[in-house]
């Protein structure tokens, strides 16, 4: 059974954090981004307590929560009336 806990349920904890990302942006609900900070600091607390420690998971999922904070941050709801992109003067 020790394959089914052998990390201490990280990677279990970031496998339903990625689920819940996937249904609830699915739903166009804003706080998906926040599941998928949750899944990439899960995953960052796996790979890094590899051995030997897996650098490019650790630096890919760093990305991934940046992205999803960001997401989140700038979100806009669908069919909100959203500001009309800058041109160029010209």
């Amino acid at each position: 059974m020790d394959f089914l806990t052998g990390h201490d349920g990280v990677d279990w904890a970031a496998g339903v954090c990625m689920v819940l990302m996937l249904w609830r942006l699915a739903h166009h609900k804003r706080d998906g981004f926040l599941w998928s900070a949750g899944a990439a600091i899960a995953w960052i607390v796996f790979n890094a307590r590899l051995t030997p420690v897996s650098m490019p998971g650790v630096a890919i999922n760093a990305v991934v929560l940046v992205l999803s904070v960001r997401s989140y941050l700038v979100w806009s709801p669908p069919g909100s009336a959203e500001p009309a992109p800058k041109t160029p003067a010209g």
